[in-house]
């Protein structure tokens, strides 16, 4: 049994997909079991289980994870994230889960002021840690995201960011899920570590541009300080 955390987010929505079309039998974990039913609909429902649990409940946990062998572990990033997975881990361990599937973030010098990559560095070390087997999903910036742009598109034909002029690497959130699906289900490809990436590089004056050709007319990109936004 599979047990997935983080079922109705943009990358595990699109790995339950994926696994109901290759018949594999899947605990999907949610704080609103009846949303995520009614998320999977009738195709899923043969070999989709659905369970109620928290991350920050031990014992829904501990119930959730009961007889399964593998955890696929993606959470929204937060401050409590290393408190939260770490705990997760611990818990998986102790109910014999074997296999555990991370999605992270790329690897950054320990310089770095991106603090996401500092939680996630320190979640890898917990699960080195730990003795179990595991893989480690490193996946660039996600291509659903930049749909949070589109409002102030449609209205001003402008989007705002930090990026300045540098070159980010977007992957969609349907390849993760592809090298997730891959890796719970052949064991020839698990314990190790993935970064993953989109096929190409783009800055956000350049996606301003390609949107403009798009939409056929003007779309501008202001960059702000990060803390103005």
């Amino acid at each position: 049994m599979i047990v997935i955390m983080g079922a109705t987010g943009t990358i595990g929505s699109a790995l339950l997909e994926r696994l109901v079309d290759l018949g594999v039998p899947v605990r999907a974990l949610s704080r609103e079991p009846e949303k995520l039913r009614d998320q999977i609909g009738e195709k899923g429902r043969s070999t989709i289980e659905v369970a109620l649990a928290d991350a920050s409940d031990p014992e829904s946990l501990r119930r959730a994870f009961a007889g399964a062998s593998q955890l696929f572990l993606a959470m929204s990033n937060s401050p409590s994230q290393i408190e939260l997975e770490t705990s997760i881990i611990q818990i998986a361990a102790e109910s014999g889960i074997k296999h555990i599937v991370k999605i992270s973030s790329p690897a950054f010098e320990q310089s770095s002021p991106v603090a996401v990559a500092g939680w996630h560095q320190e979640i890898e070390k917990t699960l080195r840690e730990s003795g179990l087997t595991h893989t480690v999903l490193r996946p660039y910036a996600f291509m659903q995201n930049l749909m949070r742009l589109a409002p102030t598109i449609t209205t001003q034909n402008v989007f705002f960011g930090s990026m300045g002029d540098s070159p980010c690497n977007f992957i969609d959130c349907r390849d993760i899920a592809d090298v997730a699906a891959e890796v719970l289900t052949n064991r020839e490809v698990s314990g190790q570590i993935y970064t993953l990436t989109g096929s190409e590089i783009f800055s956000y004056p350049q996606i301003a541009s390609q949107l403009s050709a798009l939409l056929n007319r003007p779309i501008s990109y202001i960059n702000m300080e990060p803390q103005v936004l």
